[in-house]
């Protein structure tokens, strides 16, 4: 009898990949543990979580940090993903960014090393330029590489109200290799009602599938510790997770997807900055 795992598997290859002539990359970087609980929103962070969904926003930051998350999707160890994101702060506001990621087994493995810079504009607009480097594995067939890029915007026109977009690959730079960089395009924005209370929508596009439309809600209901509770759609999920601000350098984050179908997605990183 076909085990559970192996349907859930079975689900999420089809769902994810729609291979149709080739094997289209899915190495994308994963949201981390705070955007996924917001809904894989996050356009507007101005932290180190900011690498994984608008490294624009990094110029936010004051010191050197560096961030670790691990997810299991849907519970099944052979699509785990673990990753890492570090960030520097450079003379004149300009800053520099790197991110690692890895999921998969030992029979088929896909993983993305980026490198990126960045610089705050006039007023409140920040830029940030991205490199990619794509890796997909597959036991008994080697490996296959391909390059890609992207860029990404944060404007802040008032303390209330922060708006972001990060463009991937919208002129692939491979047709014919079998991994190829998404062209994606993330707009949305960030709207504080208070100084515990945030609210996320976003809109993101992946040429291949359907628009997805994303929200969250983040409420720091007290100094060491934030709620967050997020949807998205295409698929549909919910999210929920928390914050925990151990020190003024450490904190941990744990979020939570759940897919009517498929099942739970578990989420826990940890950032440090101060180096």
């Amino acid at each position: 009898m076909i085990s559970v795992n192996l349907i859930k598997i079975a689900l999420v290859t089809t769902m994810l990949f729609s291979i149709a002539d080739t094997a289209i990359s899915q190495s994308d970087i994963a949201p981390g543990a705070r955007s996924f609980a917001l809904g894989e929103t996050g356009l507007g962070f101005q932290d180190i979580h900011a690498a994984y969904t608008n490294p624009a926003g990094l110029y936010g930051l004051k010191v050197f940090s560096v961030q670790a998350s691990a997810s299991q999707p849907f519970g099944i160890k052979e699509l785990s993903n673990i990753q890492i994101a570090l960030a520097s702060v450079l003379p004149k506001g300009d800053f520099l960014y790197g991110t690692i990621s890895s999921k998969g087994s030992s029979g088929f493995r896909q993983s993305r090393v980026s490198l990126g810079y960045g610089r705050k504009l006039a007023g409140n607009l920040s830029i940030a330029v991205e490199i990619e480097t794509l890796m997909m594995y597959i036991r008994r067939y080697g490996s296959a590489f391909a390059f890609g890029y992207s860029i990404s915007f944060q404007h802040k026109p008032s303390e209330m109200l922060v708006i972001g977009a990060y463009i991937s690959n919208p002129v692939p730079v491979s047709h014919d290799r079998p991994v190829i960089p998404k062209s994606t395009l993330s707009l949305g924005l960030s709207y504080f009602i208070s100084e515990l209370v945030t609210i996320n929508i976003e809109a993101f596009k992946d040429t291949r599938f359907k628009l997805r439309v994303k929200s969250g809600i983040e409420y720091i209901v007290h100094p060491a510790f934030t709620l967050r509770i997020g949807a998205t759609t295409n698929p549909a999920q919910l999210h929920f997770g928390i914050g925990w601000l151990v020190n003024e350098h450490t904190s941990i984050d744990f979020s939570i997807g759940y897919h009517t179908l498929l099942g739970i997605t578990p989420v826990v990183g940890i950032a440090y900055s101060g180096f």
